[in-house]
């Protein structure tokens, strides 16, 4: 079937001229999957999760893998190096309140997913996309590693207020990366960081349980309300 769509927000095209025959089928594969697919607002997009999993099985070919002479093996796994999460808005984000609001949206989903997936990272990146289409992105590298949402999202809220040149905000995006390579996720520096860590140890519990949509923090549940 054809989804309709009120307006097409991005595009691309490649001929893929010079390929290997095994590059080409595996993009085609990918594809495959991800034609006509849509993805409702405030919802996490994952191209994994939708394209599945690269193995023989699936048709998959080994291939270069486009980041050298490397070959990338169906069976293999690949590590992602960044966890982000972006939103286009139909309505521009213009008020510093509304901007925290929807970063803590952002920064609510990115955290849970460093901690599904045990990682602690570094480094967080802003990316403010504006009315005319200027894009600006801003980073911020932390002393300690971190996978709490309340880490992420002062960080990210503080980049954004001291970037926003207070023009309307198309998008707005939270990216964390710089991980490290550890496999214990709940470090603690004080007991204010403790708190932050067992109520999202609580939420993602829920979450599993039920459903990401099952828990919504008090301050987006305007948010929330508003969409209703």
């Amino acid at each position: 079937g054809v989804t309709a769509c009120a307006e097409e927000r991005a595009s691309a095209r490649t001929t893929l001229s010079g390929s290997a025959w095994a590059k080409i089928s595996n993009i085609e594969i990918a594809i495959s999957n991800l034609n006509g697919l849509t993805i409702p607002y405030g919802t996490e997009f994952s191209f994994n999760d939708i394209v599945g999993p690269r193995t023989k099985a699936y048709g998959y070919q080994t291939a270069a893998n486009g980041r050298g002479a490397e070959s990338l093996e169906p069976d293999g796994t690949v590590e992602s190096r960044s966890v982000g999460n972006e939103n286009t808005y139909s309505r521009d984000v213009t008020s510093m309140e509304e901007a925290f609001r929807e970063l803590l949206f952002l920064c609510d989903s990115v955290g849970y997913r460093l901690r599904k997936e045990k990682k602690q990272a570094r480094c967080v990146t802003v990316k403010i996309k504006y009315y005319d289409f200027k894009v600006v992105t801003r980073s911020r590298t932390l002393p300690l590693p971190f996978c709490d949402t309340d880490t992420l999202y002062k960080t990210a809220s503080e980049l954004f207020a001291a970037n926003w040149s207070k023009k309307p905000v198309r998008l707005l995006g939270v990216t964390a990366s710089g991980f490290d390579e550890c496999e214990q996720i709940t470090l603690f520096e004080d007991s204010a960081a403790e708190k932050h860590g067992a109520v999202d140890e609580s939420v993602d519990s829920l979450r599993r349980r039920f459903g990401y949509n099952s828990v919504v923090r008090a301050s987006l549940m305007e948010k929330k309300n508003k969409k209703l």
